[in-house]
């Protein structure tokens, strides 16, 4: 009998023999003179033992076996590479004669976790790449053996570096997000960008360009990159962008249109946070320094109003916070001019120098007529006259409505209606009328009464 390619023999002939002698063609050893000749090996196959057998007196016999040989199994496995930190898969691809099917399975797994396994397929995890060294053994009914040593591979993962980073007022935007990930097994061929409160909030480029964030807030982000092996590593890394609110600028004004007479204007701040501003700027439109110090501020436009007229003035904010941003607004205000008309009711051409004319003082006038009149209706003087929106109340300044002054003598529409010498009216008391329109377009009659003193 014999299993896993070796054979014994056993004599089984009757006593009295004396000598004997074994062929085995195939075999190893070939041929033997021991009565019970053990472990003969043979490859697979099928062989004819014969044994000659000497008895005392010359005498012989011979005997002939035919028998086959199944022979060892193979042990054999395979093990697809996996990614460190993923578990392997050992698949037994051991054979085996049909006649002697395999039993048991032993693993070794030296560094695996586990480092054995006694099933037919075994798993393990391996806490560093590279190259391991898995011993199988199997073993079959009969009790055949053998075993394989073999070489498994664990690829390494890349390694998910990055930098960027950026601190400022909402809205900011980052322009320095780089990688510098490492492959030590194969090469990286992805990469997979998540920046969460960014715009745009993902990327799949190397490097992903400009992200901005639009509210204030604290932003990470995180890198995916992935090997030509199919491995994979994820960094994230938070805090890498302060994005902070900026102040709000605001402030009230008191009036938003002055007359020329009294351009001041009087302003508050309205900017938030308050506290938290930490720095301002009024700028006044008039070309005035900038005021850094008042928080309600007055100021006055009397320096750049040079006329009864039209002025519009811009003023601008400009606040910064703690975090050093600025925000700033401006808004307008108006200085207009005014209208006023006064006509005195008596006068006295008298020739002492002192109040000779008849006239009316004003402001804001662009149109003039004035028309005076006996009791009985009969029109004295007129004057008519087009000008520009002469200012008043000044040296030698009694506005535009002076250019038709009356001296006491009837002249019509400019002309002596006495023939020679103007004639100068007696003491009494006259009518006058007035028709005037204001800067505003906006047209006035008046009438009364003038007393001519002398």
């Amino acid at each position: 009998n014999g299993t896993c390619s070796g054979m014994s023999f056993i004599d089984t002939s009757k006593s009295g023999i004396t000598t004997w002698n074994w062929s085995f063609p195939g075999g190893n050893p070939s041929s033997s003179a021991i009565q019970n000749p053990s472990n003969i090996l043979y490859p697979p196959g099928t062989y004819t033992a014969t044994l000659i057998v000497s008895a005392g007196g010359g005498c012989t016999d011979t005997i002939k076996h035919v028998f086959s040989m199944g022979g060892f199994p193979t042990a054999a496995f395979q093990s697809p590479a996996p990614c460190l930190g993923s578990m392997m898969t050992l698949l037994d691809g051991s054979v085996t004669s049909s006649t002697d099917p395999i039993t048991s399975w032993s693993w070794t797994m030296t560094g695996g976790v586990p480092a054995s396994a006694s099933t037919q397929n075994a798993t393990t995890i391996y806490a560093s790449g590279g190259a391991h060294t898995v011993s199988l053994i199997i073993t079959t009914k009969s009790g055949c053996k053998d075993t394989i040593d073999q070489q498994v591979l664990v690829y390494n993962p890349p390694v998910a570096v990055f930098t960027g980073n950026g601190a400022g007022c909402a809205p900011i935007c980052v322009t320095n997000f780089a990688e510098a990930s490492t492959c030590a097994d194969g090469t990286i061929t992805s990469w997979a960008w998540s920046f969460p409160g960014g715009s745009p909030s993902s990327s799949a480029s190397q490097n992903p360009g400009t992200i901005c964030y639009n509210k204030p807030g604290t932003y990470g982000a995180s890198l995916i990159v992935m090997s030509s092996y199919g491995c994979s590593d994820t960094l994230v890394l938070t805090p890498l962008v302060t994005a902070s609110a900026g102040p709000h600028a605001d402030f009230c004004i008191d009036h938003i249109k002055a007359p020329a007479t009294d351009p001041n204007f009087s302003f508050c701040d309205l900017w938030t946070p308050n506290p938290g501003v930490t720095q301002w700027f009024w700028d006044y439109g008039d070309g005035s320094a900038l005021d850094s110090t008042s928080l309600n501020p007055t100021h006055s436009y009397s320096t750049s109003v040079g006329k009864n007229d039209y002025y519009s003035f811009t003023i601008c904010l400009k606040v910064k916070n703690q975090f050093g941003c600025w925000d700033s607004i401006c808004k307008t205000v108006e200085v207009i001019p005014e209208f006023e008309f006064y006509i005195p009711n008596a006068f006295t051409p008298n020739g002492d120098m002192m109040n000779e004319s008849f006239f009316g003082k004003g402001r804001g006038i662009k149109n003039y007529n004035i028309w005076v009149f006996d009791r009985w209706g009969n029109m004295l003087w007129d004057c008519h006259h087009k000008g520009a929106n002469t200012d008043w109340d000044g040296p030698g300044q009694d506005g535009m409505a002076s250019a038709c002054k009356w001296d006491s003598k009837i002249v019509e529409g400019g002309q002596d209606m006495s023939g020679g010498s103007k004639e100068q009216v007696q003491e009494d008391v006259y009518v006058w009328k007035v028709s005037l329109t204001d800067i505003f377009d906006k047209e006035h009659n008046y009438m009364g009464h003038v007393s001519v003193v002398k």
